[in-house]
C-alpha cells in the first residue's frame, strides 16, 4: 500500500486541512496547482464523522488518504503526466479509480463517497 502524505511531500505539495466552504454537492478536497497545495475540506470530514458517528483514528486517517490520493492525479493532470479527460466527471472518476488503487476503503467510506458524488 502506498502512503498518499508520503507521495505527496516528495513532490512538494503541502497537505493540510480547511475549511472550502458550504459548496452544493461533493467537495471532499481540492488541489491548488500555484500553491502546490492539497487541502482536505474540514466540513467533508465532519459531515463523515456525523454520518458514521466514532471514528477511529484509522477511520479518519483513511479519509484523508484518500482525498489526498485523489488530489495527487488531479496534480499528475496538471503537470501533464495524465490525459486530462472531458467531461469534469471523467476527471473525479478517473481520481477516484486512482485514489482507490492507493488507499483500501471501507463499506461506510465507500457509501460516504458515493452518496456525496451524488
Amino acid at each position: 500500500m502506498c502512503d498518499p502524505r508520503r507521495a505527496a511531500a516528495a513532490a512538494g505539495i503541502a497537505v493540510e486541512l480547511a475549511d472550502l466552504g458550504a459548496w452544493a454537492g461533493r467537495l471532499i478536497s481540492e488541489y491548488d496547482a500555484p500553491a502546490r497545495t492539497i487541502r482536505v475540506n474540514e466540513r467533508a470530514l465532519a459531515a463523515y464523522r456525523r454520518t458514521c458517528g466514532e471514528l477511529d483514528p484509522c477511520a479518519v486517517r483513511a479519509f484523508i488518504d484518500f482525498a489526498v490520493a485523489h488530489e495527487l492525479y488531479h496534480h499528475r493532470e496538471a503537470a501533464g503526466e495524465v490525459e486530462r479527460r472531458t467531461p469534469r466527471a471523467a476527471r473525479e472518476t478517473a481520481a477516484d479509480e486512482f485514489a482507490r488503487g492507493w488507499v483500501p476503503i471501507d463499506a461506510r467510506l465507500a457509501a460516504f463517497l458515493e452518496r456525496e458524488a451524488l
